[in-house]
């Protein structure tokens, strides 16, 4: 019976993380000032400004900003993704285009 209470708490836990990053992803692709979603393709401009070694991955650290086609707020704010990864069997390499994980960001 413990057992069970702890695995539904569990589970309680991991959907209140999802849904918390959800929102936050949602309040990110948003203008702060009027609320407008932002134009990914228009209104984000990004830049890698280090790349991460670890064991078997690679971290880029971008830097994000963020202009209002609507009001012309601009927001800043550095993100950390994932973006290559080695398969310790093949040493092949798995690299993830930054262009669209940030895209992601944004839908």
């Amino acid at each position: 019976m413990a057992a069970i209470i702890i695995f539904a708490i569990l589970i309680v836990i991991v959907v209140l993380a999802l849904v918390i990053a959800e929102a936050n992803r949602k309040k990110r692709a948003r203008c702060k000032e009027c609320n407008t979603k932002y134009d990914y393709d228009n209104d984000v401009s990004w830049s890698v400004v280090q790349e991460i070694e670890e064991q078997n991955c690679i971290k880029s650290v971008v830097d994000i900003t963020c202009v209002c086609h609507n009001c012309g707020a601009e927001k800043k704010y550095t993100r950390t993704f994932k973006t290559a990864e080695r398969n310790t069997n093949t040493g092949v390499v798995t690299r993830r285009n930054i262009y669209d994980l940030l895209k992601k960001e944004f839908k």
